[in-house]
């Protein structure tokens, strides 16, 4: 099996817009350096998307202040894979979700195809329709883990204004239903359960190539 970037590097032989059938940007959360990320790309090897895997590490003692990194870094994937794809998707995990709605904010240019949100931990109330109305985003596919203590614990976080946080990831998404936002619940899932090879293929995959849930 290839890595990301033994794989990446042997399809230079090709133009960009014949290569892939997609693009992906990965944001893990911030107890983690991602596995998911890794455990998922062959994944999305088989259905010939690229993926371009945002890593910033364990931030314990960050929290507060690397959301406009992580952001940063979206931005800089985000044009790294506009070679591949006009409009690449994301697909963000817990903290990462802070991350992708500060990146929307601060680039009113990005244009995401789809997202895919799992524990996340922004407000009930994020306005997607806007965000899909405005074309930043096509379509939205949120997984919401019932058993989530830490969305739970994030929507603390938001009442004390440490964060702009919320339990989405817990209790969904008030803008639901709506023709664009695919909200899948599962009663006994928690933070990650969601991470794991028949998901990604028989959930994710089809949903980054066709928007559809």
């Amino acid at each position: 099996m290839l890595t990301l970037r033994e794989w990446n590097q042997a399809a230079e032989g090709t133009p960009a817009a014949a290569r892939y059938r997609a693009a992906v940007i990965l944001v893990h959360g911030m107890a983690t350096t991602g596995a998911w990320q890794k455990d998922l790309f062959p994944c999305l090897q088989d259905a010939s998307i690229r993926a371009e895997a945002v890593d910033y590490g364990k931030i314990w003692f960050r929290v507060l202040t690397m959301r406009h990194k992580v952001a940063e870094k979206i931005q800089i994937a985000y044009e790294e894979l506009r070679q591949f794809d006009a409009s690449p998707s994301i697909i963000a995990h817990s903290y990462g979700t802070l991350g992708f709605a500060r990146a929307l904010e601060y680039w009113p240019s990005l244009q995401f195809r789809y997202a895919i949100l799992a524990g996340c931990v922004l407000p009930r109330g994020y306005d997607w329709p806007a965000m899909i109305e405005e074309d930043r985003i096509r379509a939205l596919l949120h997984e919401v883990a019932m058993k989530d203590w830490i969305a739970k614990l994030a929507a603390l976080a938001g009442i004390l204004r440490m964060l702009p946080c919320g339990s989405a990831g817990r209790d969904g998404f008030t803008c639901v239903p709506h023709s664009h936002i695919f909200e899948k619940r599962y009663r006994g899932a928690e933070h990650g359960s969601v991470f794991h090879r028949e998901h990604y293929r028989k959930v994710w995959i089809p949903f980054l190539l066709s928007g559809t849930a």
